[in-house]
Order: structure tokens, then sequence, then C-alpha cells
């Protein structure tokens, strides 16, 4: 392992274990909801029909599931007064050492909603570094716990093992090395580049009913 990325992965080692403090709440509207619904064509009635929720055991509307997973990576970022809004600016960089090139989402280990997310409830999440290992020659993989809790509730509302990767430019001997923006463990968010579109290659999925 180059020199430069072994000081990164020291770095990020010494997190592991370490709970960093969660975001700010996010509220979870209705109208959200419904263009989630849209978006993914689940338009069962337990997340877009307050008046026949109410006679469920939930007592009105509720978030999907995949909803709420699908803002595990904005939460634990997240800021009410809207900071979070445009990307986080990158590091400065120099001529030398490992630079981050990308960061992508390799997977999850492990997904659990122990508790629905009604509408009209705020949430929020906070994250922790569980392990992080160099997977191919300047690549670095980490898992990392994200925790999305309900205010006023006692139970999550989903727990996740994420696993990402970060794809690092080779090592110009004696450079200093960069760790990642954002939380530990997490892929940090891309600057914006006006240079040109970036073209969306469909992928063809074999898709079953999901609920919730």
């Amino acid at each position: 392992m180059a020199e430069g990325l072994a000081a990164i992965l020291e770095q990020m080692q010494s997190r592991v274990g370490v709970e960093n403090a969660p975001g700010d709440w996010f509220l979870v509207t209705q109208d959200r909801v419904n263009q989630f619904a849209d978006v993914t064509g689940d338009h069962q009635f337990i997340h877009v029909d307050p008046e026949r929720a109410k006679n469920t055991p939930f007592g009105g509307t509720i978030a999907h599931g995949f909803l709420t997973l699908s803002l595990c990576l904005m939460l634990p970022r997240y800021k009410e007064n809207g900071s979070n809004n445009e990307a986080t600016p990158p590091p400065a960089r120099s001529a030398e050492g490992p630079q981050m090139k990308m960061a992508v989402n390799y997977g999850m280990n492990k997904v659990r909603f122990p508790s629905p997310v009604p509408v009209g409830k705020r949430i929020r999440a906070k994250t922790k570094l569980l392990s992080v290992e160099e997977v191919a020659p300047n690549c670095l993989q980490n898992v990392n716990q994200i925790t999305i809790e309900v205010e006023g509730l006692e139970k999550p509302a989903a727990v996740i093992e994420l696993a990402g990767r970060q794809y690092y430019s080779a090592t110009t001997p004696g450079g200093p090395a960069q760790t990642p923006a954002g939380p530990p463990g997490l892929p940090a968010p891309c600057p914006r580049r006006a240079q040109r579109p970036i073209k969306c290659i469909p992928r063809r999925f074999a898709v079953g009913q999901a609920f919730g």
C-alpha cells in the first residue's frame, strides 16, 4: 500500500466504533410520500390514503420503507437551515498525495425497519463506522451503520449497514494524505459539474412486488 493511502486508512480506522452526532430533524410530509409512490408505482393505501389508513394499526399513513431507506445518505448531513442543499465543497487539493477520484455505494449488508414512520413525524440519522480496509490497489472499502430515528419513538425507523468504496489516484511520494469529506464511512458528496450533462445509462432489473 502506498504511504499516503496508508495514512488515510489509519485515520479512518481510528474512527471505527465512534458514533457521529445526528443530523437535524427532517419532516416527512404526505406530499413527499405521494411523490415517492408516483416514482416507484407503490400506491398502497397505507401510504397515500389518509382516510383509509386511519382504520389500520398505524392510525394514519406511513412512509414507504424504501423511502426511509433512500434518505439514509442525506439525513446524517441534513441541516434545517438548508446548508446541506449545496454539495459540500471538496477539501483543498494538492498536486501531491492520493486524491479521491470518486466514492460509490457498494451495497448493503443488512437493512431492518423496526418501526414505521408516520407521515407528519420528523426523522433524523446518526452514523457509526464499523470497519474500513483496502480491498484493491488505491481502493478503500468501509462499512457504516446508519440508524434512522423517529422523533418521540423509542424504536428506530431503520438500521442499515452500508458498504461504500472510495477510489484514489496513484500517490506521489511525499504528498499529504487527504481524507474524504463528510461523515466518516459515508460516500462524500460530489461537487456539481456544469461542463457537460451526465448521461444516465438505464439498467434492467427483475423487480418483484414490494410491500412497505
